[in-house]
């Protein structure tokens, strides 16, 4: 199968991030927050931007916008940058559309997403990203449950064929003594399933260990498994690991690694 990437240190958790409107507390801090269904709302209108000072140049490869409310007329301007002038001047995406996708449902609400891998690492300490979305006029307000800015590894080899993805639902259903059926109705996370069977021992002990270091089952990691693709945004899960597998040696010089994501809601 073909390539994947996945990131698992997300720059604005510790950026200085702000955004152009917010009610209430629905803050932007909130995109900040584990959850997607604590989220950031802008001000009356059909357009926002949120800007981030990373604190540091950093190595950025992948922008994500998650749990949000936009549709697929939603368009974006992703600037990265070496001044707060945020002019864009290392990298500007121009305004294109998000191709923003509706994934899954949260507390009744279709919620959507949309992900830019960039054409190369960008080495920038400033982002903006501009939000603009005729389509949310019913609503009348930008939301959204995530943001991401991060550098990205992609592996020597990609998925190994036999790649899942779905939803899960493990809620077992309850049964009335005349034999009714009841289930409880609960949001559901979508899954992402595949196997890394050709890793280089370089990729063992760096990638492959630092994701497990530093995201372990706890942290949010981004998978976009087939970055650039027709269906990218439908496939992107923003999650966790479901586990701390084993590394499986299949060769003197290759390792085998398989992994579950499910995602956070």
């Amino acid at each position: 199968m073909g390539t994947i990437n996945l990131s698992w240190v997300n720059y604005l958790k510790t950026a200085t991030l702000a955004a152009s409107s917010e009610v209430g507390d629905l803050s932007a801090g909130n995109l900040m927050v584990d959850h997607l269904v604590t989220a950031w709302r802008s001000a009356p209108g059909t357009s926002a931007y949120l800007t981030a000072d990373l604190g540091a140049v950093k190595a950025c490869r992948l922008v994500g916008i998650f749990g949000s409310n936009l549709t697929p007329t939603a368009t974006w301007r992703i600037r990265l940058s070496s001044s707060a002038a945020h002019a864009g001047d290392l990298y500007d995406s121009g305004t294109v559309l998000m191709k923003a996708t509706v994934v899954n449902i949260i507390k009744k609400r279709d919620v959507s997403q949309a992900a830019l891998y960039l054409p190369a690492v960008v080495n920038a300490r400033y982002v903006k990203i501009d939000l603009s979305d005729a389509g949310v006029a019913a609503f009348n307000y930008i939301q959204a449950g995530a943001a991401w800015v991060g550098d990205a590894w992609q592996p020597t080899y990609g998925r190994s064929w036999g790649a899942v993805d779905g939803m899960r639902d493990d809620k077992a259903p309850s049964y009335s003594e005349g034999g009714q059926k009841y289930s409880i109705r609960a949001d559901v996370p979508r899954i992402q399933q595949f196997s890394l069977d050709n890793l280089t021992d370089a990729e063992r002990y760096g990638p492959v260990a630092q994701l497990d270091r530093i995201a372990r089952r706890i942290e949010n990691i981004l998978v976009v498994p087939d970055p650039g693709g027709t269906y990218q945004n439908d496939d992107v899960v923003f999650g966790t690991l479901t586990t701390l597998g084993g590394v499986t040696r299949r060769q003197v010089n290759l390792r085998a690694r398989r992994y579950e994501v499910e995602e956070r809601l």
